[in-house]
């Protein structure tokens, strides 16, 4: 979602973490990368999820934002950080 604040953009992802497997697992941080139309890397940030631990079977939201990001970004894609 991206919004007018205060006179600049702030770009706010949404999403949610499942955990498939049948054990707790750690949650290592998240990475999210805007890439422009060719593919690179225009920006990037890194965020804590909001739980380190996810029980087996278990979901949790997460939210993250940053401000004025490039214009030329087009794709946004969201990764673990290992």
């Amino acid at each position: 979602e991206s919004e007018d604040v205060d006179g600049g953009k702030v770009l706010t992802v949404r999403g949610v973490v499942t955990n498939i497997s049948d054990q707790k697992q750690t949650l290592p941080p998240l990475r999210v990368q805007l890439t422009d139309s060719s593919g690179n890397v225009v920006a990037e940030w890194t965020f804590e999820a909001p739980q380190s631990e996810l029980d087996a079977g278990g979901v949790m939201a997460f939210e993250s934002q940053t401000t004025n990001p490039p214009r030329e970004a087009r794709d946004l894609s969201i990764n673990f950080v290992h």
